[in-house]
């Protein structure tokens, strides 16, 4: 006989609850895919996540996706006050997607004799930082406020975390081990944090930005022990190199699922999505669904009334679907022949795109940032409010928005969008994104998770 069980989940951003049932055991990976396509969203698990909250104490953890949800729930007294929630976490495996913006500089000590390669682009580094991290015995050190929960009292000392768990330096930033004095033994414990905006567990904490670490069971006179970062960012880095030490290879099989999840899910990347990319060398076919099955187009001449016909379709749809605004195209720039390529429609289909909002103040534009925690790498495109024709980038980088001009230039005939007067040129913006999630040219870093328009359904 198959045994299930039900799982009530409380999905944030519509604050309703769902019902999903699994087979046991289940993992939380499987829970978090089942109720997503429920959802009808994307089963994108590098960015939802299961949310389990305290509503006692305003604390709340990420449940990893190894994590066997019935094992979980089963372990929990009758008496306790928890519920399970999905949210939308953008920094969930940030340490391992985009570990050169979440480790600030001097955090992460190298193993001897290792030095990264700055030549050859962000990629490579951020190859090798993953493998520092899951690979090696890498030390993540800098100063946290530490609650002696005997005196009732706060002190700001030198930690470092080990695979061998959480220290404190005795003496200033000495990393001997005869320094070096346990804190907790991470792989028995788990790390949770404060939601609520206020001090509600300690009134006298240095800041606002509260962390704890929970030991699994309670047994031998195991206590909580809470401490305190200098900022938000520095509070994400600590929580998610903890995961990351608590679970090990765990933690890092389930980033590498959640990644080829999320690349199954892909049809095509945006720069792809245009109507001129039916090259021999494109990698997908032609395909013609206007019977009763889809069949590919091989007959040239078909081939080129097919791209013709398409073409109309997309100017039509530009014309009726576009975002109104006086801005977005200069009335007195010439766009060409619209069948080139370069002409005004490959220019326009930006309109089209999820992160591109149009007509959207500075003001406006912090706040959408600001709905997704003002993470590093967020982004939205919007039309600037000072130069007609204009568009502005809107990007966090130290958790604050910064708003970048993108101008489109006509130098001799030719036209293009360029951030950095005209050293990289770009024929549509989308390409311009397309190239920054990869390279962050003149930009101080990716353009990593895009702000949509649709907001929680993407």
């Amino acid at each position: 006989m198959v045994r299930n069980m039900a799982y009530n989940i409380f999905v944030s951003d519509i604050s309703a609850w769902h019902e999903v049932r699994l087979e046991l055991p289940s993992t939380c990976a499987q829970l978090l895919e089942k109720l997503l396509i429920k959802l009808e969203r994307k089963p994108d698990l590098l960015t939802w996540a299961i949310i389990e909250q305290n509503t006692d104490n305003w604390t709340e953890r990420i449940v990893e996706d190894c994590e066997v949800m019935d094992d979980l729930i089963l372990s929990k007294s009758p008496e306790a006050s928890s519920r399970y929630c999905l949210n939308k976490i953008l920094e969930k495996y940030s340490i391992l997607r985009n570990p050169e913006l979440c480790l600030p500089a001097g955090m992460l000590t190298m193993p001897n004799n290792f030095q990264l390669v700055q030549e050859n682009g962000d990629n490579v580094q951020r190859v090798q930082l993953q493998h520092i991290l899951t690979k090696t015995a890498a030390e993540i050190c800098g100063f946290l406020s530490v609650r002696d929960s005997d005196r009732k009292s706060w002190k700001k000392v030198y930690c470092v975390l080990r695979n061998s768990g959480l220290y404190y330096s005795s003496k200033n930033t000495r990393k001997d081990p005869r320094y070096l004095v346990s804190i907790a033994d991470v792989h028995t414990a788990q790390v949770w944090y404060s939601f609520s905006p206020k001090r509600q567990h300690f009134p006298d904490a240095p800041t606002d930005f509260s962390f704890c670490l929970k030991p699994k069971s309670y047994d031998n006179g195991a206590t909580d022990q809470w401490f305190c970062a200098e900022s938000e960012q520095l509070r994400s880095t600590w929580v998610n190199s903890l995961r990351l030490k608590m679970d090990g290879c765990r933690f890092y099989n389930s980033f590498v699922s959640a990644q080829e999840n999320a690349t199954s899910c892909l049809t095509r990347s945006s720069s792809e999505r245009t109507i001129y990319r039916f090259e021999e060398d494109d990698n997908f076919a032609a395909m013609d669904f206007s019977g009763t099955r889809g069949r590919i187009i091989h007959d040239r001449l078909e081939l080129a009334s097919f791209k013709e016909e398409q073409r109309l379709l997309w100017k039509r749809k530009l014309h009726f679907n576009r975002i109104p605004t006086a801005a977005s195209v200069p009335r007195n720039m010439d766009y060409g022949s619209p069948n080139r390529s370069g002409g005004w429609i490959a220019r326009s289909m930006h309109h089209t795109m999820q992160w591109y909002f149009g007509k959207l103040s500075r003001e406006e534009a912090n706040e959408q940032l600001s709905k997704l925690g003002n993470v590093d790498g967020c982004f939205l495109m919007r039309d600037s409010q000072t130069i007609i024709g204009g568009v502005v980038l809107t990007l966090v980088f130290n958790r604050k928005s910064r708003h970048y001009p993108v101008a489109l230039v006509d130098r001799h005939g030719e036209h293009f969008y360029t951030v950095d007067q005209g050293h990289t040129r770009f024929e549509t913006l989308i390409h311009f994104v397309d190239f920054h999630r990869l390279n962050k040219g003149s930009l101080p870093c990716l353009l990593v998770h895009e702000c949509s328009r649709k907001g929680s359904k993407n």
